[in-house]
């Protein structure tokens, strides 16, 4: 086919159908689009509004004073009863989500 110029009538093709089950996807898909955009604010990879709360979040447990409470707690539980349990977890943790 050629790149520029008119079509010959040989060239010409009937555009695609429209279908009544396509344009109901695709009104479907833009309300929900539309409802999601409305309930949540997803700001995607760099979530600034949520490292900030982490943050703010970790400070505080840094200022609370029960850093060395909650690392001997977290002691206690590796060499106590929950070893094996954590051991565990630890190792489901470190297969890979995918394959």
């Amino acid at each position: 086919m050629r790149e520029c110029g008119p079509l010959r009538a040989w060239e010409w093709r009937p555009p695609e159908p429209i279908r009544l089950k396509d344009v109901l996807l695709g009104q479907a898909t833009s309300i929900m689009r539309s409802k999601m955009s409305a309930t949540q604010n997803n700001q995607g990879e760099g979530n600034r509004s949520a490292a900030r709360s982490y943050n703010k979040k970790t400070e505080d447990f840094a200022k609370s004073g029960q850093v060395k409470e909650k690392a001997q707690a977290a002691r206690n539980a590796l060499e106590g009863d929950e070893q094996k349990e954590l051991e565990h977890a630890e190792d489901k943790g470190r297969v890979p989500a995918r394959k």
